[in-house]
């Protein structure tokens, strides 16, 4: 059912409106996903560069083993940094 009534602010009917909305929603969460993908990425590099380096100097650097794991440690980070402030 298509809702034709027209919104006066914008002259668009409520279905245009909403057809509008659903539309930019499509491309926030292709947007989304994309970052995402971006962010694993990272991950997998970071983590891969830290096994290097601690293999090259005997350093103990942390390898995050996935995305959730390095945003745990984020959220660590920031209350340790608010606490010392």
């Amino acid at each position: 059912m298509r809702c034709n009534f027209v919104d006066p602010s914008t002259g668009l009917t409520h279905q245009e409106i909403i057809d509008d909305l659903q539309q930019e929603l499509a491309g926030q969460a292709s947007h989304i996903y994309e970052l995402t993908k971006a962010l694993q990425e990272s991950v997998l590099l970071q983590a891969h560069h830290a096994e290097l380096l601690n293999m090259h100097d005997g350093g103990k650097r942390r390898i995050f083993k996935s995305v959730d794991e390095w945003l745990a440690r984020m959220k660590v980070e920031k209350r340790e940094k608010e606490g010392q402030s």
